[in-house]
């Protein structure tokens, strides 16, 4: 294809009616409409850009667009799938990390519970005697102790 080359300008032009009226017989009324159209934009063309610049530049940058669109078309959702693959398993793990770790928490507080419950049982046993001995030392005086106080002449009552 000759980037060059002028529009069909000049064939137009050069048309005599009776090879227009040919044409017009051949061709269906939705491929003159295509024809016109193609004529209309090859005109535009070489209106803007008579030596074919502007077509040079549309073809770069169609072609760029096409390196660039293609990998990113390909690649781009495969990366998306790849990110919500770690956000779903990163989720899962944050999920097991939690349940592990009230896991351990209950295992330690069970743990210390289990240690330590022997030897508060024995200090509260050993509080417990200490005040039953001392309460019964208290009641052995009491009976034991005279019925008159000390110094003051009087009569002690027992609740």
């Amino acid at each position: 294809m000759d980037v060059d080359r002028k529009p069909d300008v000049v064939l137009v032009k050069k048309l005599n009616q009776s090879s227009a009226q040919i044409l017009r017989d051949k061709l269906t009324p939705v491929e003159r409409v295509a024809e016109c159209s193609k004529y209309g934009i090859l005109l535009f063309e070489y209106w803007i850009s008579p030596s074919g610049g502007l077509r040079n530049w549309m073809r770069l940058n169609f072609l760029l667009f096409l390196i660039f669109a293609i990998p990113v078309a390909l690649v781009v959702p495969i990366l998306i799938a790849f990110a919500k693959g770690v956000a779903d398993i990163a989720g899962s793990m944050e999920t097991a990390m939690r349940h592990i770790l009230a896991f351990l928490a209950f295992f330690i507080v069970v743990f210390a519970i289990s240690c330590f419950l022997p030897v508060i049982l024995k200090g509260l046993l050993a509080i417990s005697s200490q005040a039953r001995e001392a309460l019964d030392s208290k009641s052995d005086e009491s009976k034991n102790k005279s019925k008159f106080s000390f110094g003051t002449g009087q009569k002690r009552h027992r609740k």
